[in-house]
């Protein structure tokens, strides 16, 4: 019997609806119980001090959105499993790049091999750019952090806008001492203050001219609900627009999502698709801590069966998918 370890963070483990809603717990263990494996549950901290990683078991971990709390999260997982001979739901580099948009730009053969539309991961604003290009700030769900620039100085607004809002009392009280030093001449060290300047990592993302609407496809190992996005009104993103509508997809599509979802080797994943020209191309991916909200409010979910699209009625709530593709996973390795 397979033994399938849940960690949480302070009995959270995410996400429901709302994002400060847990999954349930309970159901998840009954379920995974069901199928025949035996379940614990673990609070992270306590994976520290003399707790020893047990091998055969799998390890699901919680993320999480608040960025303090997933730095800490994002150290110990890494610090304990980076070497662990055992297995993870997810992988140890999905789990990292949860909200990470730099780093998913550069796993996965820098996003070939997930169809992941071009995007450059950056610090400072590169020469020789054709516009107009999207930008992205690294975490953020939905449309915050996301912009349009059509030249360097768009990007440059950009980024001291986002810095300006994101930087803490000690950063200001540092920038004002910076000021002061640079206008008095007294104990001024220009390569020191460049050396502290704030900086952030961004994305730079091809913007396909023409795109109406993206796609958010949630997939459940072989299950997969689809919600069309419209795009806003004198506005380039559909994330957040509101305008939604659950659509029958293509045979294309589903088989797009599902060849996505195993390249990610996971047994669940939620995606962001666009149509750039006659190929789907991914957005952005998750596939731990993401938005339930196709899956909980789909009437629907499409697969491919002996090779032709099966529409099937939904039956089963959010945690009932979880449990099922993680065993269908797991059975099929």
């Amino acid at each position: 019997m397979r033994k399938i370890i849940i960690v949480t963070y302070q009995g959270y483990f995410g996400q429901g609806l709302n994002l400060e809603n847990s999954l349930n717990i309970d159901k998840l263990k009954e379920g995974l119980k069901y199928q025949g494996f035996s379940v614990d549950e673990i609070e992270i901290h306590n994976l520290l001090g003399e707790y020893q990683l047990e091998k055969e078991a799998i390890y699901w971990i919680t993320s999480h959105q608040n960025k303090s709390v997933k730095h800490y999260l994002n150290n110990i997982v890494f610090g304990l499993f980076h070497d662990f001979d055992g297995e993870m739901i997810t992988s140890l580099t999905n789990y990292l790049s949860h909200e990470n948009k730099g780093l998913q730009s550069l796993l996965y053969n820098k996003g070939k091999n997930v169809s992941l539309v071009r995007q450059q991961y950056l610090d400072n604003t590169p020469k020789n750019l054709s516009y107009p290009k999207v930008i992205k700030t690294i975490d953020g769900a939905g449309s915050r952090g996301v912009g349009l620039v059509n030249c360097n100085d768009d990007i440059k607004k950009f980024l001291e806008k986002k810095h300006t809002f994101s930087i803490t009392i000690q950063g200001f009280v540092q920038n004002i001492k910076f000021l002061i030093k640079r206008f008095t001449g007294i104990k001024y060290n220009k390569e020191y203050e460049l050396y502290n300047k704030t900086r952030g990592g961004f994305v730079l993302q091809e913007f396909i001219k023409g795109l109406e609407y993206d796609i958010k496809a949630l997939v459940f190992y072989d299950r997969c609900y689809f919600l069309k996005r419209t795009i806003r009104s004198n506005d380039f993103r559909a994330s957040g627009s509101g305008k939604f509508e659950f659509i029958a997809p293509s045979k294309e599509l589903i088989e797009k999502v599902l060849n996505i979802r195993k390249s990610l080797n996971s047994p669940f994943a939620s995606l962001d698709m666009v149509l750039d020209g006659n190929e789907y191309k991914c957005i952005e991916y998750q596939t731990t801590h993401f938005g339930p909200y196709t899956q909980i409010n789909a009437e629907f979910y499409f697969s491919i069966y002996e090779n032709s699209i099966a529409k099937i009625k939904k039956t089963n709530d959010l945690e009932s998918d979880y449990v099922y593709a993680i065993n269908e996973y797991l059975r099929n390795k």
